[in-house]
C-alpha cells in the first residue's frame, strides 16, 4: 500500500506538479492510513492497491492547491 503512495507521488514529481520532499509527505500519509491488516488473497491486494492510489491522488490534489 505504501508503495502505491510512493509511485503516485513520484509520478506527480516527474510531471513537475510537486516538489521532491512532497514525495516523503505523501508516503508518510500512506503509512498513517495503512492498517497493517493481513492480506489473504490476490483480490485483496488489488483492492488495497487501488484504494491506496485513490487516497494518494486525493492527498496530492489537496497538497497542490
Amino acid at each position: 500500500m505504501i508503495n502505491a503512495f510512493d509511485e503516485i507521488a513520484v509520478e506527480y514529481f516527474l510531471k513537475g506538479k510537486i516538489k521532491f520532499l512532497d514525495i516523503q509527505k505523501t508516503v508518510e500519509c500512506g503509512a498513517c492510513l495503512s492498517s497493517g491488516e493481513k492480506i489473504n488473497s490476490f483480490e485483496e491486494v488489488f483492492f488495497w492497491d487501488c484504494w491506496a492510489r485513490e487516497k494518494a491522488e486525493e492527498f496530492l490534489r489537496k497538497l497542490i492547491r
